[in-house]
């Protein structure tokens, strides 16, 4: 080989060298590939563990019974309300004025009853010397009739004004924690929308996601360690009540419930807990 041809060659052999080192480092480094989600477990002396939330086992959708403009709403969300406290009002005069007018029907009926009542009897007297005919006795037996069936429908129609006019106010049926708000003050709402959702106090559960391949061994009734991630020293321990019939897409997580009834007040609603087996 001469030295013309050495040289030639010298750059083409380097050239290919450099190609080989890329296709090594192509082969060492892959394309990346991009998290979408991701579940933080972590190891305990006891196993795995993975945070929860405290929650309600039982929530209500409140709402008035009767359409209206709501004029005041007296919660707000997380605050504890007691039975029977008010927490929300609809503008009043429109059903105030339904009770007064069916008062005053109730009042023309029962005048148009007590005559009724006169006239029957006098065509009672009469027919009782042959003074009347049948006729009229029949007639003033009918009108006594018709009178205090219109009696009878004014007094129910003022119980349903009289009962529509308490909806007007809406009330907590339990103890609770308010968790949603969906109305403002002015604004028009139909009877049955709902207007503020609350959380039942008492009865709490540690929702937490499960990988399935820890719920393996784990059936209803199995006990858990239920832990305050703000002050891990808090402890409970609870049972588990629920498991979710199927697992989650994408995350591959079953959810799961574990009542922790009697809990210290540290358990609230909402509260970030740490849950190990």
């Amino acid at each position: 080989m001469n030295r013309q041809q050495w040289f030639l060659m010298g750059p083409m052999a380097m050239v290919l060298a450099s190609i080989a080192g890329c296709d090594d480092k192509a082969a060492v480094n892959p394309s990346p590939r991009y998290v979408l989600s991701a579940t933080a477990l972590k190891e305990s002396s006891g196993g795995m563990s993975l945070a929860g939330t405290v929650q309600p086992r039982v929530t209500s959708a409140l709402s008035f019974q009767t359409p209206g403009r709501v004029v005041s709403r007296h919660v707000e969300v997380g605050d504890e309300v007691k039975a029977g406290q008010v927490l929300a009002r609809l503008d009043p005069l429109a059903l105030a004025f339904a009770v007064q007018s069916a008062r005053a029907s109730v009042q023309d009926a029962q005048a148009k009853l007590q005559n009724a009542v006169i006239t029957a009897k006098r065509q009672r007297s009469l027919a009782a010397v042959n003074v009347t005919s049948v006729e009229n006795l029949e007639a003033a037996e009918q009108s006594l009739t018709a009178a205090q069936a219109a009696v009878d429908v004014a007094q129910a129609r003022l119980r349903k004004a009289s009962e529509q006019l308490s909806y007007a106010e809406l009330k907590a049926r339990v103890d609770g924690v308010i968790t949603a708000v969906s109305v403002e003050t002015g604004q028009t709402v139909a009877a049955g929308q709902t207007v503020l959702q609350i959380a039942y106090l008492g009865e709490r559960d540690a929702v937490v996601d499960l990988p399935e391949s820890q719920l393996k061994d784990v059936t209803l009734g199995h006990r858990f360690e239920v832990a305050l991630q703000m002050d891990p020293a808090v402890k409970w321990t609870g049972e588990l009540r629920e498991i979710a019939p199927a697992a989650d897409a994408a995350t591959r997580m079953r959810r799961v419930k574990i009542a922790i009834n009697d809990a210290p007040e540290a358990f609230r609603l909402g509260t970030v807990v740490t849950v190990s087996p």
